[in-house]
């Protein structure tokens, strides 16, 4: 969570109570670099808006320039978007160096300039100068603090009963989740070709605290056989025949 990025979106000129909500899931959910990729089923809940809509709010917000598609997707061809306007408090002290000169006033001579040296300039540098610094440093830890893996594997489609059972198997190997394991498990999950839903089920098999696409491959040359359809992928060709058997019934 970028602090700079949510204190923007709660001022940023919207034009409707959609794009602010929208704009705030999105800011909630930023980086430092004031990018974000929350899938739409993750907007939905966070803005209580349908689909139909948050599609018409993020076309709208790009058409007013408060975000643009980045051209980048993150894991099953979620749209990666950057935030436009953004200013940190970084920028602000920027602009308050620019506007304000110690140098250029009272003579020297008079004494009034050592006032000003002493005093001013002096605040400046060891309290407003700090500010930023310090609050930066806070607003990483916040998102590091923020980040939560469990909404992160939701947030790309994942079942909510694996998700469950595969951080029960993350707690009981003691594994850090931090956004860096988050990103390692889906790079893995992209190349292993299968679904994030049977990456987990893999995982929680196995008691699998991590994922490796190579570990798949291994099994598979060991007992020397194709993929079989995972226990995931079973149930729901079994919901999908029993909706077809209840259809031709009449029900």
């Amino acid at each position: 969570m970028s602090l700079d990025a949510t204190r923007w979106a709660w001022t940023a000129p919207v034009e409707s109570c959609p794009q602010r909500t929208v704009l705030l899931s999105l800011a909630d959910r930023a980086g430092e670099d004031h990018k974000a990729w929350p899938s739409i089923k993750r907007l939905e809940v966070d803005t209580k808006c349908d689909r139909k809509t948050i599609m018409k709010v993020l076309e709208r917000l790009q058409e007013i320039n408060l975000i643009r598609f980045t051209e980048e997707t993150r894991g099953n061809g979620v749209k990666v978007y950057q935030l436009v306007g953004v200013r940190g408090r970084e920028d602000d002290l920027t602009s308050t160096k620019k506007g304000t000169s110690t140098k250029i006033g009272t003579s020297t001579k008079n004494g009034t300039s050592t006032s000003t040296k002493i005093g001013t300039a002096t605040s400046t540098k060891i309290g407003t100068q700090n500010l930023p610094i310090e609050s930066t440093n806070e607003s990483t830890n916040i998102y590091k603090e923020k980040f939560n893996f469990a909404d992160a594997l939701f947030s790309q489609g994942a079942d909510q009963k694996l998700i469950s059972e595969y951080m029960e198997v993350r707690k009981a190997k003691k594994a850090v989740n931090s956004e860096t394991a988050f990103k390692s498990l889906i790079s893995e999950q992209q190349k292993s070709g299968l679904t994030l839903n049977q990456v987990l089920e893999h995982c929680v098999v196995n008691s699998w605290k991590g994922f490796k696409a190579e570990w798949i491959k291994n099994q598979n040359t060991v007992h020397g056989q194709q993929n079989k359809p995972s226990r995931w992928d079973e149930i729901q060709q079994l919901i999908a025949k029993e909706e077809q058997g209840n259809d031709s019934y009449g029900y």
